[in-house]
């Protein structure tokens, strides 16, 4: 069984989300006896959130050097609270009801994804150089590499394939000889 883990994706947040999420953490984290030692100290993470609330007060004047204070704050900011989930997964070790004690979210239980279809929409066309040629499918979801094999004509059972991986659906087959 898998081990719970906190999210950390805090990049993804807007700005008024990410004050308030960092506010909601502060305030589970205050006096939790889980949490004795929290790296960074609540006081830094506080004064942190302060500064990132008032440099986005400050955002509406429009002037570009409040926009880039703002910017430098939140980054402060992502990094604190990226360095005390850090914290709490340690001091946790797995356990939800600690985790989610903390203010933290929980990320998703990672599932396998199971047998994936087989591709669909097969497109091959020439390329722009001689000896090439495009070749794509429709996307898989949950595929995140597709395997292209190909042999020269006709095919028979002594063929070797020649596969080309790639983690996009399509690829450019390079070297070939005409009408093989």
């Amino acid at each position: 069984m898998q081990q719970a883990r906190l999210t950390t994706g805090f990049g993804s947040y807007r700005d008024t989300d990410l004050e308030q999420k960092a506010q909601q953490i502060l305030v589970s984290m205050t006096g939790n006896l889980r949490f004795p030692t929290p790296t960074p100290t609540l006081p830094v993470l506080q004064e942190a959130t302060d500064a990132y609330r008032q440099a986005l007060v400050r955002i509406d004047d429009g002037n570009k050097e409040t926009t880039v204070v703002k910017n430098q704050r939140r980054d402060q900011l992502i990094v604190l609270l990226n360095q005390l989930a850090l914290y709490v997964q340690m001091v946790t070790q797995g356990d939800e009801a600690s985790m989610l004690s903390s203010g933290f979210d929980l990320a998703k239980a990672r599932t396998p994804v199971g047998i994936l279809p087989k591709p669909n929409a097969l497109h091959v066309e020439p390329a722009s150089m001689r000896g090439c040629l495009k070749v794509s499918i429709n996307k898989i979801k949950g595929a995140s590499t597709y395997l292209f094999g190909y042999t020269t004509a006709p095919v028979t059972p002594d063929s070797v394939w020649t596969d080309e991986v790639s983690s996009k659906t399509s690829v450019l087959i390079e070297s070939l000889t005409s009408g093989r």
